[in-house]
């Protein structure tokens, strides 16, 4: 039991990849959020509102990522900007969120970037 009333439906159910967090998003109840629960202290609950793309688990622990983009500081050679991709990285323990450069992550020369997962880390030790 982790003390959610039941009037709202749980989509989206993942664990991280350490097992130490669950993440859904409500609907049901008003505006859709996302939520994060600490599965050794339920008590511990992070919500956010609704992102489209979404939030996925990052091979960090306690962290979660989402994709953004934006136009960069940067001209290309026809004189226009260039949209830069980005992660918006989230701290699930300090609830602080940096912007990380995709080239950053050594990700380079990718038109789309379609996420699939991240699997269990903890199994796979």
């Amino acid at each position: 039991d982790l003390g959610f009333n039941t009037q709202f439906t749980m989509q989206y159910l993942k664990v991280s990849p350490f097992g130490d967090y669950i993440s859904f998003l409500s609907e049901g109840l008003g505006y859709p959020k996302y939520y994060w629960v600490n599965l050794s202290d339920p008590s511990k609950r992070i919500t956010k509102p609704f992102k489209t793309g979404g939030y996925f688990f990052s091979d960090k622990k306690n962290k979660v990522l989402s994709k953004g983009f934006k136009d960069s500081t940067d001209l290309m050679g026809n004189g226009q900007y260039y949209i830069d991709d980005f992660f918006y990285e989230f701290d699930l323990n300090t609830q602080q969120t940096r912007e990380i450069p995709i080239k950053e992550n050594d990700i380079w020369g990718m038109g789309n970037i379609y996420i699939f997962d991240v699997f269990n880390i903890k199994d796979e030790q």
